[in-house]
């Protein structure tokens, strides 16, 4: 009796324990449950007014699920086509279709901060794009303010216009040709070309995105280091 006594007085404090723990999970999950709900009738961003797909407005786990199946960005333009330029697309996140909202959001004297997010692109000095301090973004961008000004802007358009159409008509000589077509490379070179063109007045093979005549599925930006090899005249 005295050993099962003893067994019991050194049992107990591992029971405790081990209860106390249960509790503590069982609490953790119960907030993680919870909590997405409170939020969003507590609504202290005021963000309830705008329409969401699905639970989108209670987690982020419908953004991620959309991005596991590589869909969403179609996800969220479906969502736009069904409930309109503004949708709530998570907890925190209110994505915008709307033109007229650019002034708004982008232009000069609006009061929209940039979110955390850009921190996490930044290095030791931050650019023009990723500054989030108000005061730090206004300063750059004094510096450049000639670069977009008006009549700037406004001569650049045949720049733009004429790479982009050369852009478009890669795009429908795939739509045409039933292949498929690698974007993101696509869009890296009407990048590069766009860029070369406004910087030094020049394309660097001499045409605007004139390596896509000739590359195959296989060939990387990196072999536009030798572009001799790629082709023959």
């Amino acid at each position: 009796m005295l050993l099962q006594g003893n067994h019991h007085r050194l049992a107990s404090p591992e029971l405790l324990s081990l209860n106390s723990n249960a509790g503590i999970l069982a609490l953790a999950v119960l907030t993680a449950l919870v909590q997405p709900f409170i939020s969003y009738f507590l609504d202290r961003k005021h963000l309830r007014k705008f329409p969401s797909p699905q639970y989108a407005a209670f987690s982020s786990f419908w953004r991620v699920f959309q991005n596991l199946k590589c869909k969403h960005y179609l996800a969220v333009h479906q969502a736009h086509q069904k409930l309109g330029t503004h949708v709530r697309i998570a907890p925190n996140h209110v994505s915008i279709s709307d033109p007229r909202a650019m002034a708004d959001i982008y232009g000069h004297g609006a009061n929209f901060l940039k979110d955390a997010w850009y921190d996490g692109g930044a290095g030791e000095h931050r650019n023009m794009a990723d500054a989030r301090v108000k005061a730090e973004h206004q300063a750059k961008r004094k510096m450049l303010a000639h670069l977009f000004a008006q009549k700037t802007i406004a001569n650049l358009e045949p720049v733009m216009a004429e790479t982009t159409a050369v852009l478009i008509a890669q795009v429908d000589k795939h739509i045409s040709s039933g292949t498929d077509i690698n974007m993101r490379r696509y869009l890296n070179y009407f990048t590069i070309d766009l860029f070369s063109e406004l910087l030094y007045g020049m394309y660097l093979l001499g045409a605007p995105l004139s390596w896509f005549q000739h590359l195959t599925s296989n060939e990387t930006l990196t072999a536009l280091t030798t572009p001799v090899t790629l082709w023959t005249k």
